[in-house]
């Protein structure tokens, strides 16, 4: 009798360190799957106000931005440098405005990424806000960002 609760006990070990094992490698795999779709994202929002900089003032588009709950902030900046990340929250909360030659994306535990820009950007510091609620993913949360593109006489701006 003690054998076979034993047996059962090992059984039901090996059964919990299995499912902790395969959902640990899930989660990894998510989060790397969402930090990928956040980076180009963000290089495709580059992309846009590059082209943009050489449009004609009032040309405008609607882009989507991906961001999940480990993007500190998207901004821009005039100098391509590291930011204090609560500092970079703060102004994400608050909506401040950024303006720069450089869009720079700041995400949890990677240095900054700043692509220079063609013209001047104006535009919102936008980042994951903890207080906002989005669509829910089990493994890492996410969001989609709508903002409109616009080209104005000496700069573009994002709303």
């Amino acid at each position: 009798m003690i054998e076979e609760f034993f047996k059962i006990l090992i059984v039901v070990v090996i059964i919990t360190v299995m499912i902790t094992i395969f959902f640990n490698l899930v989660k990894s795999w998510k989060e790397n799957e969402s930090q990928a779709k956040v980076f180009k994202s963000f290089e495709s929002l580059a992309n846009l106000v590059n082209n943009l900089c050489f449009s004609y003032p009032g040309n405008e588009r609607i882009e989507k931005i991906f961001i999940n709950e480990k993007t500190i902030a998207i901004f821009a900046s005039n100098e391509y440098k590291e930011y204090d990340e609560n500092l970079l929250k703060q102004k994400v909360k608050n909506s401040e405005l950024s303006f720069g030659n450089f869009i720079c994306l700041k995400y949890k535990d990677k240095r900054i990424k700043c692509i220079e820009l063609a013209c001047n950007l104006n535009m919102s510091y936008i980042g994951y806000k903890e207080e906002v609620r989005y669509f829910f993913s089990l493994w890492i949360k996410e969001a989609e960002v709508k903002v409109k593109v616009r080209k104005e006489e000496n700069f573009v701006n994002i709303v």
